[in-house]
């Protein structure tokens, strides 16, 4: 298998990676802890891993606040902050979040990201752009609540409209 995180450049630098089986199904074995040390992968990070076929996976590292973060030789997403609508996909602002029964409604948006790329000018119009991964775009009311900051007007229905329920 072949592991390269999502970017170009260096931080794009392929590498072997070999995939094991167990009785709980497959795992990233020899040449994971290098690749993850190379890219500055931290203990409690949540990955996406994409399979791009041919023994090819492309990896998202999200650090324990729940943003996207870039390789270590990129700065991690507190610091590399893009405009609003910048048309570069691999460097827009990510987070991820799992899927509650309360985030159904509303979805609360980490605290990090917030700060980084909406706070100013964008929460003036308490509104957000969310484009779904088929290029679907909704409009979502942005909501605080004290310290907190929340999708919510609109959510459940960008959630409908990509087919996301409760029981996926």
């Amino acid at each position: 298998m072949v592991v390269a995180p999502f970017g170009k450049g260096k931080a794009g630098k392929v590498r072997r990676v070999e995939v094991g089986q167990d009785g709980d199904g497959a795992f990233l074995g020899r040449g994971w802890a290098d690749f993850a040390a190379a890219c500055g992968v931290g203990a409690g990070w949540l990955l996406v891993l994409r399979h791009h076929g041919g023994g090819a996976l492309t990896v998202k590292a999200f650090d324990a606040s729940c943003c996207l973060t870039e390789p270590a030789t990129r700065h991690p997403c507190s610091s590399v902050a893009q405009p609003i609508g910048s048309t570069d996909a691999s460097r827009r602002p990510q987070f991820i979040s799992v899927l509650t029964p309360d985030s159904m409604e509303k979805l609360p948006i980490p605290a990090k990201f917030v700060h980084n790329y909406i706070r100013g000018g964008h929460m003036d119009n308490h509104l957000a752009i969310l484009i779904g991964p088929l290029g679907k775009i909704c409009q979502v009311e942005l909501k605080m609540n004290g310290p907190n900051t929340f999708f919510s007007g609109g959510w459940p229905q960008f959630l409908v409209l990509h087919g996301i329920t409760e029981a996926n």
